[in-house]
């Protein structure tokens, strides 16, 4: 598996497909289940992100990112509000 998550955390920054890229994203965070002290997938996942990133990354990058930080939002009982600068304020939900 070292091989595969390396090769996916590479080639997908610059040969995106969102197929294999859900695949990535939920092998690693299969393995990271399974066995919660071998966080490798995770850790290729992780550099995957911070390499788009690094790269000025492209709209559907920021898609992404925003359906994350949205799923994370709600997971911690926050919700997020849309400002007109299309950043958010993450405040409780009570």
């Amino acid at each position: 598996m070292i091989t595969l998550y390396q090769f996916w955390s590479h080639y997908l920054v610059e040969h995106f497909e969102w197929g294999m890229f859900e695949e990535f994203r939920q092998q690693a965070l299969s393995d990271l289940a399974r066995e919660p002290l071998c966080a490798l997938g995770l850790k290729h996942l992780v550099a995957f992100y911070e390499s788009v990133l690094a790269k000025k990354a492209r709209y559907h990058w920021m898609l992404q990112l925003r359906r994350i930080v949205h799923e994370a939002a709600v997971l911690a009982g926050c919700q997020l509000e849309e400002v007109h600068s299309s950043r958010g304020r993450l405040h409780n939900v009570q």
